[in-house]
């Protein structure tokens, strides 16, 4: 990645496109605090879980993409200590 092109792992083409954040409310009738709890015991890992699945994008394209890099996060637990690790620093 030396081209100096910005990189999201939210979106596939570095574009942040339109996306709507669920409400307190809808977050709680869907039990995704209990869903982050099942992924990780980490506060810090489920505040950012939670902040990702809480913005629902209309794109089948996004919605894809970000179930694959959140497989990879899951299943890679040396992956999700670094990423953490990088996040406390910037």
């Amino acid at each position: 990645m030396n081209d100096n092109k910005p990189f999201s792992l939210l979106y596939p083409d570095s574009d942040s496109e339109g996306y709507r954040k669920l409400t307190e409310s809808a977050c709680h009738d869907l039990a995704l605090d209990v869903l982050c709890a099942e992924l990780t015991e980490n506060q810090k890992e489920q505040n950012m879980i939670m902040n990702v699945i809480s913005k629902m994008t209309a794109s089948k394209e996004t919605a894809e993409y970000r179930k694959q890099i959140f497989k990879d996060i899951l299943d890679l637990p040396e992956l999700r200590k670094k990423m953490s690790e990088l996040f406390d620093k910037i």
